[in-house]
Formats: C-alpha cells, structure tokens, sequence
C-alpha cells in the first residue's frame, strides 16, 4: 500500500479554516508556540528545545515562521513550500527572539490588541526564560489553543488514511507481543524481543509502504499486581503462572498515533478474574455502541460509570473511559463527565474503560476507532475476546 502523503494543499486548508475561526472572533492574526500545532499547521516536526520556534499566521496575508537558524534547513525540507522563514542564530543571545517575534509583529502590522496566541509567550522548556508576549506587546493576546485544537478534532480523508496504517501496525507488534510471553521471561525481555521484530519487519517494508519516521513500539507489558496501577513502567519482573498481563501498544505513522491495549491471563483466569474482565468488555460494548454523531463525551463516560455502579465496581474505576488520538497520543475530546464535546464524524477516539482490583488485577481494553456516520471502525483489529487472550 502506498503511503498516505499530507500535501501543501492540505496545509494550506487547515491554515485557512484557522483563519476563519479567527476572523469570527475579530482577530487579526495569531501567534503559535505549541510544537505540535505548529507541526498541524506547517507539517514541521521537530525536537522542542529552550529555543523558541513559532508560527505567526495572519488573517489577511502569508504567514511566518521564527525559529534557530540551526533548525532553518530542517524546516525548508519538511515544508518546501512556505515561503517566509527568520532565522535568528540562539537563544538568549545578544537578541532574544522574543524581541526579534514583535519586531515581526509590528512588521506584519497586525495590531496587537486583535492578536490571538495559544500561549502568552514562549513555552517553558529547557530552561527557557523570556518576556511574556502580553508583556512584549503592552496588550492581552486572546488565547486561542482551544480554537485550533477544536480544528484538530475531526480528521481530514489524508489523516485517516495514515492512522489506519498506523493502526495496522499496532497490531502487528501486538502478535509479536502476545507470541513473546512466556512463564520466567521479565517484563522488559518480552517487549524487546517483540519491539525487535517489529522494528525489523518496518525496515523491510519499501519505502512506498512505510512513510519516514513511522514506528511501531511496545509501550508497557505489565504484569501481576502492577496492572492495577495504571501506567507504570515496565519492570525485570518475570512472568508467573497466575499473572494478569495488561499490555499497550503504539503504531505511529507520520506522526499519527494509535494505541492498542489489552489484557491476557498467563494460564486459565479465577472465577473473579473472568467476571471483572466480562464486564469490562461489555463496558466497552456499550461504549462503542454509544459513538455515534450527537452523542457528547460526558453522556457517555457517565453511562459507563453507571454500568459499573450496577455492577458494584464504582470504586474500581481510576479514570475516565479514553481520549482523542492524532499528533498525540492524548488529545481532545475526552471520554469525560466533564467534556461536552458533541460527538462528529471523523473523530479518532480510544475507547478504554477499564477496573483496577487490588489482589486481584487491571482490567483494560483500549483500541483506537473511528467516529463514523452510521457506526464505528476499527482501526487497530485485534482479538478482544477472553478465550483468545489466554497464553
């Protein structure tokens, strides 16, 4: 299959329905710092460090990119097209680039009490330090992170193209996860042994099939009681007979992130273990039967919340049922009480309820799927069911 490329023309629409969203909020341009807005935005990937690199983007005109000089030529080969690049030589340097972006401002003539930002000023990393952009220009910037994030929500034909590649890819390492446990084996071997292959198998794979940068990883394998304890790190700990096994793993294509989870008994589970593994499932039964337009994410973590309540489980529940995926591996909306994004079309959500037991086990499934008009898909296939999860 050949890679799915995001193009210029794809960048461009995304600039411009941020520009419409400015403009109905009476703003004359923007200011992003977030790296991965700015990647959203121009296709520029990068590794954030104390040096500032920001996307000025105009209403009315072409927008501008400020950033090291050392990353000048690793932007101009990721995004050939954008014409407008300052390049300054370090940060703090004799000019700080805090200064050298509202001198850029006031360049473009973009007033500055209509200026938006989805941070007032630049992001605290690596001990950066620097003048608040407010501060810089003498008024309040709007804030605008919302704004765009919302943009992001709903995936373009391109994005979901290379999410469901990268999907494909979770599951691959996932087999070579589930093949790789074995009673005495540690955590830590198991994954790189699956890791290993996978990463191997992605090296074989031609250049039209697997885009640059795409990666397929094993994120955690835990076992026994640490299931309980949502993301923790995998450890040395051998496999034993008796274990419960929760597992997670990523495909990333492009930048696109999936994750597939799961949980595995080593050897046949106890009575107790199957009933809370059943209701799981079926907590994630009802959830994806609920993933349709119109739906808000606040109706349904509550309708799943109250799926465990019936069953006695309330106090096992540590977090709520799963999260946005695209440039992040977290991103909104968010399966929350508290989220009352009205469910779309073309959303990529993870559906992950799950029940920590202590003495007992973690019980999760998380698989990446997508918000359809009618129902959802798939996008890391995969076995769910308890019979087929027994190693």
């Amino acid at each position: 299959m050949a890679i799915p490329i995001l193009t210029k023309e794809e960048f461009l629409q995304r600039q411009d329905t941020v520009r419409t969203e400015l403009s109905s909020l009476g703003l004359d341009g923007a200011v992003i710092f977030n790296p991965v807005r700015v990647t959203y935005l121009t296709g520029f990937a990068h590794c954030p460090t104390e040096r500032p690199i920001v996307l000025i983007l105009p209403v009315e005109s072409d927008p501008i990119m400020l950033l090291p000089i050392l990353e000048e030529q690793h932007f101009k080969s990721q995004a050939p097209w954008f014409n407008n690049v300052r390049a300054y030589l370090e940060y703090p340097g004799s000019d700080h680039p805090m200064l050298q972006l509202t001198r850029l401002i006031a360049e473009r003539r973009l007033r500055t009490n209509k200026l938006g930002a989805d941070h007032d000023g630049a992001m605290d990393l690596n001990g950066y330090q620097g003048s608040a952009l407010s501060d810089q220009l003498g008024f309040r910037v709007t804030p605008v992170s919302n704004l765009i994030d919302s943009v992001r929500m709903v995936k373009s034909s391109t994005e979901l193209a290379i999410l469901r590649e990268a999907g494909r890819w979770a599951a691959r390492a996932h087999e070579f996860l589930q093949e790789a446990i074995a009673i005495g084996r540690s955590e830590r071997s198991i994954c790189r042994q699956a890791e290993d292959k996978t990463l191997d198998l992605l090296a074989k794979a031609s250049r039209k099939e697997v885009a640059e940068g795409s990666v397929s990883t094993i994120e955690t394998l835990l076992a026994g009681e640490r299931t309980t304890m949502p993301h923790s790190f995998t450890s040395v700990r051998p496999v034993q007979v008796g274990d419960v096994v929760v597992t997670c793993c990523q495909g990333i294509m492009s930048g696109y992130n999936t994750e597939l989870e799961r949980t595995l008994f080593v050897g046949q589970p106890t009575d107790r273990q199957r009933e809370l593994f059943d209701i799981v499932y079926q907590a994630q039964e009802l959830q994806l039967s609920m993933l349709r337009p119109g739906n808000t994410c606040a109706e349904i973590d509550k309708k799943v919340r109250d799926w465990f309540s019936s069953k006695g489980c309330s106090e096992f529940v540590l977090h709520h049922q799963g999260h946005g995926l695209g440039l992040e591996g977290h991103e909104r909306p968010f399966m929350d009480i508290g989220d009352p994004t009205v469910l779309k079309a073309g959303m990529v959500l993870s559906v992950e309820p799950g029940l920590y037991v202590s003495g007992v086990g973690g019980f999760r499934h998380s698989d990446t799927v997508l918000v359809g008009e009618q129902e959802v898909e798939f996008l890391t296939p995969y076995a769910r069911k308890l019979d087929e999860l027994i190693v």
